[in-house]
């Protein structure tokens, strides 16, 4: 009866890091589809109401669609880059530090330059998240049956080899 236990949690275990594994691919997949929307988000801000960033950020953190990314509430519109760089929220974000790159980049550029200037970054940033979503979804759609298939197997595997 103790070996069935051991057995059943062994396999359970190790199925449970693959589920994890799993849905970290989604987690950095739902992260970069929002982070998309906020750079769009901005994007028509500037667009049609040119508003300053004290403006934006506020209107950032107000969105309901926006509140998977809690480090919008410690942005400070003085250096934006730095809070946001800072900002706890900001580094547990389940994404590549390539992706948090382009947000920085993004951040650091944003009240800087002509509105023009803006708009074209911010689209060709737009672009960049884009190719990044498609990237994670089929890294997800490839990999995240992989990853719980594996752990399962190598709890049977582990199990048996203990029996």
């Amino acid at each position: 009866m103790i070996k069935l236990f051991g057995v059943i949690l062994i396999i359970s275990s190790a199925g449970l890091v693959g589920v994890r594994k799993s849905s970290a691919l989604k987690q950095r997949s739902d992260c970069l589809k929002a982070l998309r929307k906020m750079l769009f988000s901005v994007k028509l801000m500037l667009s049609f109401n040119a508003p300053t960033l004290p403006e934006i950020f506020a209107r950032l953190r107000e969105s309901a669609e926006l509140s998977v990314l809690p480090f919008l509430r410690d942005i400070k519109s003085e250096n934006p880059c730095d809070s946001v760089s800072s900002s706890a929220g900001f580094q547990s974000l389940p994404i590549f530090q390539k992706d948090k790159d382009i947000i920085l980049d993004v951040f650091s550029s944003l009240g800087t330059t002509d509105l023009d200037t803006q708009v074209s970054m911010l689209e060709f940033n737009i672009k960049r998240l884009d190719a990044l979503c498609s990237e994670a979804d089929s890294e997800r759609s490839v990999k995240s049956r992989l990853y719980s298939s594996v752990g399962f197997m190598g709890g049977i595997l582990v199990a048996m080899l203990i029996i």
